[in-house]
């Protein structure tokens, strides 16, 4: 790293000199002595989200299309052509059909309320 107080976005893996040199910074005062602390929770919202979830071990909960509370289409049909070659390919994808087939019905639900609230504002509006 530069010499100086790291201002700049700090790499996902640092080097043990690295973490000697910020360990110097934080024993002169110059950095605050949560900053590893701090600094792992900036690299989790940049990876995983500002409003991020986790699970009770701490671990982050994915929450975007194509996660376990979001599966798609789409996400089904690219892991049948792609997925091929993980070790669990069957059982993973029979997991994944399960989990549109539940979810499926409730995102159409929700589709069509959207739909009636919408007709109903441009109504009002006439």
């Amino acid at each position: 790293m530069e010499q100086g107080i790291p201002l700049h976005p700090t790499p996902l893996v640092l080097t043990p000199e690295d973490v000697e040199w910020i360990d110097g910074l934080i024993a002169q005062g110059q950095l605050p002595p949560d900053w590893f602390e701090r600094c792992d929770e900036a690299r989790a919202k940049n990876v995983f989200g500002h409003d991020h979830k986790v699970d009770r071990q701490g671990q982050p909960i994915e929450q975007g299309v194509g996660s376990e509370g979001n599966v798609t289409a789409n996400h089904v049909a690219s892991y049948e052509k792609w997925g091929k070659d993980d070790p669990d390919y069957e059982r993973h994808l029979a997991r994944l059909k399960k989990l549109l087939a539940e979810q499926q019905p409730k995102r159409e639900a929700a589709a069509i309320a959207a739909r009636e609230v919408e007709r109903a504002k441009r109504k009002a509006r006439r």
